[in-house]
């Protein structure tokens, strides 16, 4: 169990500080006062803009999916948000909580969602800078086939990381599933994509 926990913190943090690092602007852009900047481009400033949702990763594998995909019951997805990146976690009922969180989970899934304006070069540059950064970065980057723009198995934290367009995904499983559920889960997941 300790080990589980332990993984699992290691492959969630790197997650995060990756999409931290590529979160939309601290108020930076050059040395005038952010009162200078506004006042610089008033045809910007008049034209109003839909606020960035983030893909909602909970919507893109049911509770349904996930019990047929991983042979038992789960918990009550449970959905986390940090800036572009949304977290569902489907929970292990057996398992003692924490919180109101289980300490063992049978599958998650991540979806980080490239923004416009938010990166230099465009939505779908920062996913795949994003995916890129954390393929290079991994213990084991088996590529894996047909699904989406680019995939890749990471054994020792039994996560398939998945690319499309402007949307970066990511199954994690228990590493009794392997990547023969996670494959199945990822295909569900890319096929729901808008």
């Amino acid at each position: 169990m300790k080990e589980r926990c332990g993984r699992d913190f290691v492959s969630v943090s790197g997650f995060v500080a990756v999409c931290v690092l590529l979160l939309p602007g601290c108020g930076g852009g050059g040395s005038r006062p952010p009162a200078a900047r506004a006042s610089a481009s008033p045809a910007a400033a008049a034209a109003p803009t839909a606020p960035f949702t983030p893909l909602d990763a909970c919507s893109l594998l049911t509770k349904a999916d996930v019990e047929a995909l991983v042979g038992k019951p789960v918990r009550e997805p449970r959905r986390e948000v940090v800036g572009n990146l949304v977290t569902c976690s489907f929970g292990d009922p057996a398992s003692p909580m924490v919180g109101d969180r289980p300490l063992s989970k049978l599958l998650s899934i991540d979806a980080f969602t490239g923004m416009e304006g938010a990166y230099y070069a465009g939505a779908v540059a920062q996913a795949k800078d994003a995916y890129e950064q954390t393929r290079k970065n991994a213990d084991s980057a088996e590529a894996v086939s047909g699904l989406g723009d680019s995939a890749y198995w990471n054994k020792p934290f039994s996560t398939l990381h998945a690319l499309k367009g402007r949307y970066w995904l990511s199954v994690e499983v228990e590493r009794e599933a392997g990547l023969e559920v996670a494959r199945k889960a990822m295909a569900k997941a890319v096929a729901r994509l808008p």
